[in-house]
């Protein structure tokens, strides 16, 4: 699997809320900076993730581009069927 199809991928089980999915996509020793709390594991990141987990969603995916060392992805996500 190539890094964007990781991300992709990533992308769509996260709108699924599928935390099973998102764990084998993930590195053990992930690192997440953002509107979570700070982790630094893959493990971290799951437990807060089932102690908030994501609603159901709506995810397109407009674009994507990358090279060995990133990846940017350009996608709508619509919540609750309000509008994106």
């Amino acid at each position: 699997m190539t890094d964007q199809e990781i991300v992709r991928a990533y992308l769509r089980c996260f709108a699924r809320g599928d935390l099973d999915g998102l764990e084998a996509l993930l590195a053990p020793e992930l690192a997440v900076r953002g509107p979570l709390p700070e982790c630094h594991t893959a493990e971290q990141y799951l437990h807060a993730l089932r102690q908030d987990p994501p609603q159901a969603a709506d995810c397109s995916i407009l674009s994507s581009t990358g090279d060995d060392e990133s990846v940017a992805v350009f996608s709508e996500y619509g919540k609750g069927g309000g509008s994106r």
